[in-house]
């Protein structure tokens, strides 16, 4: 990174993803042990979908390189 301002946004990123992540196992405990679901839990699992859409969504790869480009390759 050799840079404090990437230092800081990696760090700010980091507690940033740790506070949501915590967010979201206290509210969806809360719902679990019988709370009422309120407005935080529903952003709670907006969150959940959010970052499982993230993980699930398709690649789509406008610029992919072909296998057979490249070093040691068959065509001209």
């Amino acid at each position: 990174m050799n840079s404090a301002k990437w230092t800081c946004i990696a760090i700010g990123y980091q507690t940033l993803y740790a506070y949501a992540a915590s967010f979201v196992v206290y509210q969806l405990g809360l719902v679990a042990w019988g709370h009422a679901f309120n407005m935080l839990s529903a952003l709670a699992a907006a969150i959940v979908i959010g970052a499982a859409y993230m993980i699930f969504r398709p690649v789509v790869e406008k610029d992919r390189i072909p296998a057979y480009a490249g070093a040691g390759s068959a065509r001209a």
